[in-house]
């Protein structure tokens, strides 16, 4: 079964300041609601009450806690009394420094308001896109860099979640590169804790799961702002969900839940508790998950606005009767979120969804309807942002990143320029006096090649390390294309032929449709098992010890060589970086033993050691020549060891074979 993995709630979770609770009666309870309407109902009676002429600073105050009072309750009318507060504010005073302050202020909050909505619409969108031009402009008119800032901020979410991935990272930087210009120490960081959660933001949309981690970790750090600390541990475990780092991911839900929990988040205590479900499910903690889900349902099935997060629950819940071996069951519950799935329209779930009732009717026989239902599956694919548009995205991505790198490096230029100014003219004075100062520059000028050349190393190795991201990318999106492109549609033929098969009498044909139905199975066979020599299954989804446990058994089933494999000490799950590397290089290894070594006998061992991974492969083959380690085959080796900081061993010998010893440090 296609489990998702809370994919279908990272546009609700990453947005940093989307803290605005849509679902009141969870957070506040019936009582704190009637307070906040009967505050509402006092402010709407004062500004009835009061006299423009003689007020007009009072009426202004009003409008202003009416919208921030309704954000508690209602967006839209939030919304619609800051509009209100700007058209009063213009057409009963002429322009003077508090009035222009006060409607720059209002335009900022209303383009933050309109950057709350999940799925925004293109109107509400349009306007907030122009609601941010007009914080912008008028926020630099007043020479405000801290709230211009903020208003690229607010931008650069908003062309995000319209689509527009270069847009959005052009007024990113913009905002990054305003935040180093304000002065408090505080504010600075405030702001820039809610960039970081945006870069995360960035990263979880282009699936890259290690960039997001780290991101949203140095976001977690830079500010003590516990709703941004609440936003961003709900991140965290829904990042860590998807790079299948179960024990993280529950770790985070939890500190998010209990977080949420005091300050009263209710939406967030209930996005915490859906990862929380998840995670146990991962960890196939089905008993504790379930209740936890049976629990949720309940709590959102009176209201609408809960779709995706019912269509999500149901698909758990469709999990558990799926693997307690009820069939029936898990078909009735994922038809069950099957119409809350399509009221959310998010197209990535709608996918996993519709591929999974597929899946399942065509196990339970029902082809016809698994046909219809893997027909769905091929037109809901999400086309919405081309390779093109990511690839733009990420370049852009990492000139964001790289700005607050760029700007200390300048800065440490700059010290040591002047430096140089200071050492020069010293020297000017004393040369014929002091000996001393002309070793002190020969030291200074060595540490600082020292530095030219450790930067220079630190380059190639991010050129290096992007080479290989780039290259299981491409892996991994062959991959992709090719079991969910050709060898779906090699599923929806056979699951045609054998429902025309049911409805044909003559047993001749039925023969004929029997022999090309086996044809079928046979190429979408190979297809599969292209698609996980390119990127294996077994890796993504349950980690490297059942990887490497499967590469080892398809290696040598028809070969005359004996293998064994232990593991010791092993985690659930390592940083993808590290497992799909390890990976390629037993990968190397094992199909150098095959062709080159005529070796009979092979044994691997990996095993977690004082902070480090340690894999030995030896074999009792011919050995490895010091002309043979200059291979192509051992350079890609010893490239991905460099790319993970480790190292590598080969002891060659004819007689005892070769021992090939990798260490890699894991990073805590």
């Amino acid at each position: 079964m296609k489990t998702h993995k809370s994919t279908s709630l990272h546009r609700f979770l990453v947005k940093p300041l989307n803290l605005l609770m849509a679902f009141l009666l969870l957070i506040y309870g019936l009582e704190a609601q009637e307070s906040f309407r009967k505050t509402i109902d006092s402010l709407q009676e004062n500004l009835s009450q009061l006299d423009v002429e003689d007020h007009y600073w009072e009426i202004s105050a009003n409008y202003s806690s009416l919208a921030s009072t309704y954000e508690n309750i209602s967006i839209d009318s939030a919304i619609l009394y800051g509009q209100q507060h700007i058209g009063f504010l213009k057409q009963n005073y002429n322009s003077s420094p508090k009035r222009d302050s006060i409607i720059a202020g209002l335009f900022l909050t209303l383009s933050y308001l309109h950057t709350t909505f999940a799925y925004p619409s293109d109107s509400t969108l349009e306007l907030g896109l122009a609601y941010c031009d007009s914080a912008i402009n008028r926020q630099g008119a007043l020479n405000n860099s801290t709230y211009q800032a903020y208003a690229y901020n607010n931008k650069g979410a908003l062309l995000y979640s319209g689509g527009d991935l270069s847009g959005s990272a052009e007024v990113l930087n913009k905002a990054f590169e305003l935040s180093h210009f304000i002065e408090n120490a505080d504010n600075q960081a405030y702001l820039q804790q809610s960039l970081l959660l945006n870069i995360g933001r960035s990263h979880i949309g282009l699936k890259q799961w290690d960039q997001a981690i780290a991101a949203t970790k140095k976001a977690l750090h830079r500010h003590n702002y516990l709703p941004f600390v609440n936003a961003c541990q709900l991140n965290l475990s829904a990042i860590y969900l998807e790079a299948k780092t179960i024990d993280s991911s529950l770790h985070y839900s939890k500190l998010a839940y209990k977080l949420a929990d005091s300050l009263g988040y209710g939406q967030n205590k209930l996005f915490a508790s859906i990862n929380i479900a998840e995670s146990l499910l991962g960890l196939k903690r089905y008993e504790e998950a379930n209740t936890i889900i049976d629990r949720n349902i309940n709590l959102m099935q009176s209201e609408d606005s809960f779709a995706p997060y019912l269509a999500l629950s149901f698909h758990q819940k469709a999990e558990i009767k799926r693997v307690s071996g009820n069939l029936d069951s898990a078909i009735i519950y994922m038809e069950q979120a099957l119409p809350y799935a399509e009221q959310s329209a998010d197209p990535e779930f709608l996918e996993d969804l519709y591929g999974n009732l597929a899946e399942n009717l065509q196990e339970q026989g029902n082809y016809q309807k698994a046909l219809e239902y893997y027909k769905r599956f091929q037109s809901s694919k999400d086309s919405l942002r081309s390779d093109a548009s990511r690839s733009d995205f990420n370049e852009l991505l990492v000139q964001y990143e790289s700005l607050e790198k760029e700007q200390k490096i300048a800065q440490q230029k700059a010290e040591i320029l002047e430096g140089e100014r200071q050492l020069w003219l010293s020297l000017t004075i004393f040369s014929l006096l002091s000996l001393g100062g002309i070793i002190y520059y020969i030291q200074r000028r060595q540490k600082q090649e020292r530095r030219h050349q450790k930067a220079i190393l630190a380059e190639k190795e991010k050129g290096m390390a992007a080479m290989i991201s780039a290259t299981e990318s491409e892996r991994k999106r062959i991959s992709k294309d090719l079991h969910d492109g050709i060898g779906q549609k090699l599923s929806a033929l056979k699951l045609g032929l054998l429902h025309l098969k049911t409805s044909i009498k003559d047993p001749e044909l039925k023969n004929d449709l029997n022999e090309i139905s086996a044809e079928f199975s046979k190429s979408a066979e190979e297809v599969r098992s292209i698609s996980h020599q390119m990127m294996p299954r077994a890796l993504m989804e349950n980690g490297l010890i059942s990887a490497l446990e499967d590469l080892c058994e398809s290696s040598f089933k028809f070969s005359a060589i004996n293998y064994s494999f232990d593991h010791h000490g092993l985690k659930n799950r390592y940083p993808e970086s590290i497992e799909i590397s390890l990976y390629r290089i037993c990968q190397e290894l094992l199909n150098n033993a095959l062709k080159h070594a005529q070796a009979n006998e092979i044994q691997l061992q990996l095993m977690e050691i004082k902070g480090k991974l340690i894999l030995l492969v030896e074999d009792n083959g011919k050995g490895i020549s010091s002309e043979n380690t200059k291979g192509h085959g051992l350079m890609n080796i010893k490239s991905r060891i460099d790319y993970l900081k480790g190292t590598v061993n080969f002891e060659p010998g004819p007689e005892t074979g070769m021992l090939a010893t990798i260490t890699i440090p894991l990073k805590t």
